[in-house]
């Protein structure tokens, strides 16, 4: 149970912590970084046993257990940058294929063949309609 300005300082210093990646620790230089942190709420906070003080600091009451920590978050970005890389040099590779084979990879269509055109590829193609649902190529949905 805190007080209204207690859960605004508590929630903003967790966010802060999070965003800095402190796990958790408060230093009192800290105190005028955090935003609508109030210094006059850390008796309630420590008697809440939501921050325990330590010198010069507070850590954050089971911060490790409810946030993730400044070494996994480093994990994550790492991976996303690996994957980063990897895909790119994937495009990078696929790109040169293409070059390399004249526009045509694996089977793909040629980039110029992608672009909208106003002629019909074959006039002389029955038109199927697009509301029929149950109809598809001349075969019944229940047919196949």
């Amino acid at each position: 149970m805190l007080s209204d300005s207690g859960y605004r300082s508590y929630i903003a210093a967790l966010m802060y912590s999070v965003a800095n990646r402190t796990d958790g620790a408060i230093e009192k230089s800290d105190l005028p970084h955090i935003p609508n942190f109030d210094s006059a709420d850390i008796p309630e906070l420590v008697g809440g046993d939501l921050l325990e003080p330590r010198a010069d600091a507070w850590l954050i009451a089971d911060y490790s257990a409810t946030q993730s920590s400044r070494s996994l978050l480093e994990s994550y970005e790492h991976r996303k940058a690996w994957d980063r890389d990897r895909k790119a040099k994937q495009a990078s590779a696929r790109h040169t294929a293409q070059r390399n084979s004249g526009g045509v990879s694996g089977g793909n269509l040629p980039v110029d063949s992608l672009q909208p055109t106003n002629q019909p590829t074959n006039p002389k193609a029955p038109k199927v309609p697009r509301s029929n649902a149950t109809e598809r190529n001349g075969a019944h949905i229940k047919d196949l």
